[in-house]
């Protein structure tokens, strides 16, 4: 599963995230009760098993001259896709 930015929420109100690594644009346990029990791993691409996440938002980084992490978050997931485990 590969998920940017605001889909990282859904993750964790879907209790997916518990126990797990996770990137975000900050550490939403500040803002997010739903992102208890979750550990921040910052805000680039961050795998744990085969929850792969990204802490960048494509639509509002290019505004602020920063990556949006697509290009990374789509290599980790093809990655995770074909590797045999």
């Amino acid at each position: 599963m590969a998920a940017s930015h605001s889909s990282v929420i859904i993750l964790a109100e879907a209790g997916v995230l518990a126990s797990k690594r996770y990137a975000f644009r900050m550490d939403p346990q500040l803002r997010y009760s739903s992102f208890t029990g979750a550990i921040y791993g910052g805000t680039g691409v961050v795998q744990d098993g085969n929850i792969i996440t990204c802490g960048a938002c494509p639509q509002v980084a290019p505004t602020y001259g920063l990556p949006d992490g697509t290009a990374e978050l789509t290599q980790a997931f093809i990655i995770a896709l074909t590797t045999k485990k």
